[in-house]
């Protein structure tokens, strides 16, 4: 955590916690129940905030973020509901679907997530054991391991979003109360009523949200080979061979999950790569050229425009070494 607190007193250390983050990775590894990998849509400085409490059997998580592409999954033993609270103009995706105001998106057992944001958001998640979930809800209301549903104009949303408002407002101004086996019981079996009540209803599942989850699966077996082979400098050209598709499908479920051609999320991608390598490096005049070179940038003054334009600062400034010439 860049900054924030961790709430101290009776049952708080490891209920409550609240902080800033300048930094997406610092972000990411701060949330639970789901382990996932963020690359930044949004040029500039970065900022986002995060409220998560642990009752137990059940976790809310509430964040304000910046636009972005995630990419990642549920864990093994975790149901996860996951829910706008405040949403871009433009249209938001999660695993190929767009997620409207009032949608509520229910992510089963190391399900695939993978959201594009394309502006400010604020949004929710709740997850909850499985085996607490199934004692509320019935097996067949809820998603396989895997799998997802989403529940359109659900009218369990409004209930949703004001138990994670409130909660968390309760975090803000009365975190003490939190310390008492009751309230954190109360929260617990509020959160389990809210989520049988959100099972009730309606799903979509239509052809299309069918056509939608073959793309999930394509484009989640294209995210295993890049992490298989990560820090190559991979094409489109790549990702189609090991696939066995024809370059035409391959594009079409990138376009319908991540927004974006196979060709711009591999640059994209390509970009965090070598971010993360140049901060990891020794600080050595050469590491810039290193980075570009080995994430398959050829050319050093493109490659130090479009990673300002992105991160907000040069390449030399990421690794703290200048480099004349290539930024």
């Amino acid at each position: 955590m860049d900054a924030g607190e961790i709430l101290e007193g009776p049952g708080l250390a490891t209920t409550v916690r609240r902080a800033t983050f300048a930094d997406p990775d610092a972000l990411t590894a701060a949330l639970r129940d789901v382990a996932v990998d963020y690359l930044r849509l949004a040029p500039g400085r970065y900022t986002a905030t995060l409220t998560a409490l642990d009752l137990g059997p059940v976790r809310l998580q509430l964040a304000s973020d910046e636009a972005h592409i995630t990419r990642g999954h549920v864990a093994a033993d975790t149901s996860l509901l996951l829910f706008g609270l405040q949403l871009p103009d433009e249209p938001t995706l999660v695993n190929g679907l767009t997620i409207g105001a009032r949608d509520v998106m229910h992510l089963g057992p190391g399900s695939p997530i993978f959201a594009r944001v394309q502006g400010p958001v604020r949004w929710s998640g709740i997850s909850f054991r499985t085996e607490a979930l199934l004692g509320a809800v019935a097996h067949e209301r809820l998603p396989g391991s895997e799998a997802f549903q989403v529940r359109r104009d659900a009218r369990g949303h409004a209930g949703l979003a004001v138990f994670a408002h409130n909660a968390a407002r309760l975090a803000a101004v009365e975190a003490a109360r939190f310390g008492f086996d009751a309230v954190r019981r109360a929260l617990v079996e509020d959160a389990l009523r809210l989520a049988a009540a959100a099972a009730q209803d309606p799903l979509q599942g239509d052809g299309a949200f069918r056509a939608v989850h073959r793309r999930v699966v394509l484009v989640s077996e294209a995210e295993d080979f890049l992490a298989a082979h990560i820090g190559q400098p991979l094409y489109s050209e790549d990702l189609q061979a090991a696939l066995g598709v024809p370059m035409r499908t391959l594009h079409n479920a990138f376009v319908a999950v991540h927004g974006m051609s196979v060709h711009r999320y591999l640059r994209l991608r390509r970009l965090h790569l070598a971010r993360a390598a140049l901060r990891a490096s020794n600080g050595s005049p050469a590491q810039v050229k290193i980075a570009a070179l080995t994430h398959g940038f050829w050319h050093l003054g493109r490659f130090a425009q479009d990673y300002r334009t992105l991160f907000g600062e040069l390449p030399s400034e990421t690794s703290g070494a200048p480099l004349p010439g290539y930024g």
